[in-house]
C-alpha cells in the first residue's frame, strides 16, 4: 500500500493537459450559437438535460453551458445524446443495467461524442442543430 501511495504521489498525473485558453474564439462561437438560436427559435437558447444513467461527465459540461426546466420550454424542442454513455452507452454498454443508446428509448436529432465532449464540441454541434433543422 505504501508503494502504491509513493508512486501516485511522485508520478505525473493521468489527465490531459487543460487546452489553451482562446477566449476570442469562445467569444466568437457563442455568438454564432446565439445567432442561430435568434434567428431560428426568436429567442434565446436553453439546454435541458436528463440524465439516464451515466458516470456525469457529460452533464457537469452541460450544466456549465445552461440549466432550465423542460417542462417550461416551448416548441421546438429537439433531443441531443450528449456524450458516449448517450450515443450508444459508453463505457457501460452491455451492462445488465443499460438499455444502450438513447435513440433506443426517444428519437435523436444530433449526437455528440465524447467521454466527455468538450463544450466546444457542445457548442459546435447545437450550432449545426440550429443551422440545419
Amino acid at each position: 500500500m505504501r508503494r502504491i501511495l509513493f508512486e501516485s504521489l511522485v508520478a505525473r498525473p493521468l489527465t490531459e493537459r487543460a487546452p489553451e485558453k482562446d477566449d476570442a474564439a469562445l467569444a466568437a462561437l457563442a455568438q454564432r450559437v446565439d445567432r442561430a438560436a435568434w434567428r431560428r427559435l426568436g429567442r434565446s437558447l436553453s439546454i435541458r438535460e436528463v440524465d439516464a444513467g451515466s458516470c456525469n461527465g457529460c452533464e457537469l459540461e452541460i450544466h456549465a453551458l445552461n440549466n432550465a426546466s423542460y417542462d417550461a420550454t416551448p416548441d421546438p424542442k429537439w433531443v441531443v445524446a450528449v456524450g458516449d454513455c448517450a450515443v450508444d452507452g459508453g463505457i457501460f454498454s452491455g451492462s445488465y443495467a443499460v438499455v444502450g443508446a438513447v435513440e433506443n428509448v426517444v428519437p435523436v436529432d444530433l449526437h455528440i461524442r465524447g467521454c466527455p465532449p468538450r463544450p466546444t464540441q457542445l457548442l459546435a454541434g447545437l450550432l449545426a442543430l440550429l443551422e440545419n433543422m
